[in-house]
C-alpha cells in the first residue's frame, strides 16, 4: 500500500463544491482512510487571479505513481479542468498535485515527486503541516514543519 499526499486547489466557480467533488472522487480510488487538512484560502501564486481554496489530503492507494497521476488527471477532467492554453499559471476549476508518494523520488517529464515547488508554497505547506508536520522531505531532509518555518513565500494563507 502506498501513502500519498495530494494538494487540491481551485479558484473558479463554486470552489467548495469542486473540492468536495474532488475529495469524493479521490476516495473512490483510495484504499484506506483519508486524512484531511483544514481548508485554506490563499492568494494566487505566480500570477494574478482570484483567491484559491486549498486543502491537502493523505490517502492510501495500491496504484503506482504514474497510474495514480493518470487517475487524478481523469478526475480533473471530470470536474471540468481544461487543458492549459498558455505556458504559465492560470485559473482553474480544480488542480490536484501529488506532493509525496511514500518516501519515493521520481524525476520525469510527466511527474516529479516530491513536487518540485512544495517547499516554496505556503498554501501547500500550511495544510501539509496540519496533517503531517513530522514527515521528512526525501530530498531536502527537512520536516514539513521546518519547511513551513523557513518558507519565504509572502502570500497570505488563512484557514476558512
Amino acid at each position: 500500500m502506498n501513502e500519498v499526499y495530494l494538494s487540491l486547489g481551485c479558484n473558479i466557480g463554486n470552489r467548495r463544491e469542486y473540492l468536495n467533488n474532488a475529495k469524493e472522487l479521490i476516495s473512490e480510488i483510495s484504499s484506506g482512510e483519508i486524512v484531511l487538512s483544514k481548508l485554506y484560502e490563499s492568494e494566487s501564486w505566480g500570477f494574478e487571479a482570484d483567491k484559491f481554496l486549498n486543502i491537502v489530503i493523505k490517502i492510501q492507494t495500491c496504484f503506482d505513481a504514474y497510474s495514480l497521476l493518470k487517475k487524478l488527471q481523469e478526475i480533473e477532467k471530470i470536474l471540468g479542468r481544461e487543458n492549459k492554453t498558455i505556458d504559465f499559471y492560470e485559473s482553474r476549476k480544480i488542480d490536484i498535485d501529488i506532493l509525496y508518494f511514500n518516501n519515493d523520488t521520481v524525476s520525469g517529464s510527466e511527474l516529479t515527486i516530491p513536487h518540485k515547488f512544495l517547499h516554496l508554497r505556503k498554501f501547500v505547506l500550511k495544510p501539509l503541516n496540519d496533517i503531517s508536520p513530522n514527515f521528512t522531505h526525501p530530498i531536502l531532509k527537512k520536516t514539513n514543519e521546518y519547511l513551513l518555518q523557513i518558507c519565504v513565500d509572502n502570500c497570505e494563507v488563512r484557514a476558512v
